[in-house]
This record gives C-alpha cells, sequence and structure tokens, in this order.
C-alpha cells in the first residue's frame, strides 16, 4: 500500500503538481480503489495521511543537513563548475537519504501496523489521523517560511533564526514518534478490549455453569425424593384398592400426577438446552409470584451455537426477574418472540 503511494506520489511529483493536491488526488484515488487494492478503504486513507505526514517529516530532517552541507562546501567558492558539482553532489546525496530514511520510516510502520488488524471506524480514524495531520499542516508552514522575499531582498529561515536548523529536524522525530506511540496505544487498547470481553463472556459462562449445577442438583434431589416417596405411594394405593376406596384411590393418584408435573416441561421453544432454561425461569417467577409468558423460538439454523444463545436467554431472564422483584404491585414479565432482522437474530 506504501509502495502504491510512492510510485503515484513520483508520477504526480514528475507532472509538477503541487503537493497538497497531489496527496488529495492520490489519496481520493486510491480510497476509491481501496476493492482492486485488497484494503479496506478507512485503511487506505489512513496509510495515505501517513505516508504524506512522513515524507514530510523526512524532508525537514533532509532540508536542515542540505542547508548545512551548503554552508561547509559551497561558501566561499568562486569557480562555477565546482559550485555546480557540489550542489549536484548535495543534492543528490540529500534526495538518497531522503529517500532511504522514508524507506525505513514508513517500514517500521508498516511493521507496527502488522502486529494487529485494526478494526477502524470513523472515531478511531479520526484519532490514529490526529498526529499526522498536525505534522503535514506544520510542514506545509514551516515549507512557505523556507523561503520568503520582501521588497526585493531574499530571506532564507535557517539564515534568519539558525536555532531552526536544529527545531526542525527534532519537531519532525518528535511528530513521527506521536504517531508511532499513537498507534501502539490503540493497539493496546484494543488488545485490553479484546481481553476484557473474552473475559466478559468468560464470567457470563461460569455463571451459567453454576446456575446450571444447582438446578441439577434440585433436578436429581426431586428424583431422589420421588423415588422414597414413590415406595410409600404404591403401598398406600394397594391400601386404598384393597378396602375398596376407589374414589380416595383416584383423588390419590390425581395428587401424584401434580408432583410429577414438577419435572415436566410446559414450555417449548424446539431446543433441549432452551427448553431447560426458559422452564427454570418459568418456576423461578411462579414462586416469586410473577406472571411469565414466552413465545420465544429458537432459530431454526445451524449456524448458531445454542450455549452463547443459553447464556443471552439466561442472562436475559435473570435481569428481568430481579428487575421484577424490585417493582410494585401487579409483576409481569414476558420473553417475546424470537425473530430474524437481516442477518441479525
Amino acid at each position: 500500500m506504501f509502495l502504491s503511494y510512492v510510485l503515484a506520489y513520483l508520477v504526480c511529483e514528475a507532472a509538477s503538481i503541487p503537493g497538497w493536491l497531489c496527496m488529495i488526488i492520490l489519496i481520493v484515488l486510491l480510497v476509491t480503489a481501496h476493492r482492486i487494492l485488497g484494503v479496506e478503504k478507512n485503511h487506505v486513507f489512513l496509510l495515505g495521511v501517513l505516508f504524506f505526514g512522513i515524507k514530510d517529516m523526512c524532508r525537514l530532517i533532509t532540508e536542515s543537513l542540505y542547508y548545512i552541507f551548503n554552508m561547509k562546501f559551497l561558501q566561499g567558492l568562486c569557480n562555477e563548475s565546482i559550485i555546480y558539482r557540489n550542489v549536484a553532489v548535495g543534492y543528490s546525496a540529500v534526495m538518497i537519504l531522503r529517500f532511504g530514511l522514508l524507506f525505513i520510516m514508513l517500514l517500521f510502520i508498516s511493521h507496527r501496523l502488522q502486529k494487529e488488524t485494526l478494526e477502524l471506524h470513523v472515531k478511531e480514524l479520526c484519532y490514529l489521523c490526529l498526529i499526522p495531520i498536525a505534522g503535514i499542516l506544520f510542514g506545509n508552514i514551516i515549507f512557505r517560511l523556507f523561503f520568503t522575499v520582501k521588497e526585493n531582498v531574499f530571506f532564507l529561515l535557517y539564515e534568519q533564526s539558525p536555532v531552526f536548523i536544529g527545531l526542525i529536524p527534532l519537531t519532525s522525530v518528535l511528530f513521527y514518534v506521536g504517531i508511532v506511540i499513537t498507534i501502539t496505544s490503540y493497539q493496546e487498547m484494543v488488545r485490553l478490549q479484546e481481553e476484557k470481553k473474552t473475559y466478559f463472556v468468560e464470567e457470563q459462562q461460569l455463571r451459567a455453569i453454576r446456575e446450571r449445577m444447582e438446578e441439577v442438583e434440585q433436578f436429581y434431589d426431586g428424583i431422589r425424593r420421588m423415588k422414597h416417596e414413590m415406595k410409600n405411594h404404591m403401598t398406600n394405593i394397594k391400601g386404598l384398592a384393597g378396602s375398596g376406596s376407589y374414589e380416595e384411590m383416584g383423588q390419590y393418584i390425581t395428587k401424584m400426577d401434580e408432583s410429577l408435573d414438577a419435572f415436566e416441561l410446559t414450555i417449548k421453544t424446539g431446543n433441549a438446552v432452551t427448553d431447560v432454561i426458559v422452564n427454570d425461569k418459568q418456576k423461578a417467577a411462579d414462586k416469586q409470584g410473577i406472571k411469565f409468558s414466552s413465545e420465544f423460538l429458537y432459530p431454526a439454523s445451524d449456524g448458531y451455537d445454542v450455549y452463547d444463545i443459553a447464556i443471552i436467554i439466561n442472562n436475559l431472564l435473570q435481569n428481568a426477574l430481579e428487575a421484577c422483584e424490585r417493582m410494585e404491585g401487579e409483576k409481569d414479565i414476558f420473553l417475546f418472540r424470537a425473530g430474524r432482522k437481516r442477518d441479525f437474530f
């Protein structure tokens, strides 16, 4: 991507297009062609801003070196051929140094960017572009101040204020360091957010596992009690049948049916895992005197992880139950019908 900017920039230089116009044209063209390049358009824009910002910083650094070279090797010379030779040698050396420095600085930034894939939205893009854009503006201001003419008198910035010979390269280096730090800090922030997200998911999974374990323990406790009581029930039924108390025996069996209903899943969602969760929450709501209505149906697709959906449903219903406990008066809770909206369930 940086190579594309370098090649396109050299074409603009050969066509004598002004630097600011060249920057705008190139970024717009390459952002438009982002699909062909196989790069997301926000990344293309960011790389364009980085390229031109770093290019200006390299020029500011080498301009100071070029001025120092001219001071040492051109002053006091009278022979035109020697002056032209020294100017040619100095300019060539500075241009080679400028492109070499640009290559090294871009290479380092590209390695920094490749360490982690960035998903850039508008806010993140603005954050990452802030320092390079400030560097571009700074560079354009300094370039305009390098040479000034007042009343037919030629002024050179470095001759007027020699302190700028060191300050301008130092400021350029600080801009570059600021870019590197901004990218690094943003990548670190993204990494911390991913870790936080992972920790949150693991915490929710652990909470869901604990709740499932408690529910399973309660379920098997109920089965053990039922098995223990079943012998007594059978003895009582035999006794009622032996004494001819058929009406009382019928009432007794009806009560047994009601106690067995506790193990029946009354709400059918289309999936065994979500069946257990929704029915558990319904029983919890009944104990708290909360009306519970469910129209949830599990999505008829293999593209969803039932465990993920179970965690979401469990958390939603638990939060709703806790909220209903804090309400005054009649308490209602509804699990609305599931549906699909575009690519979202």
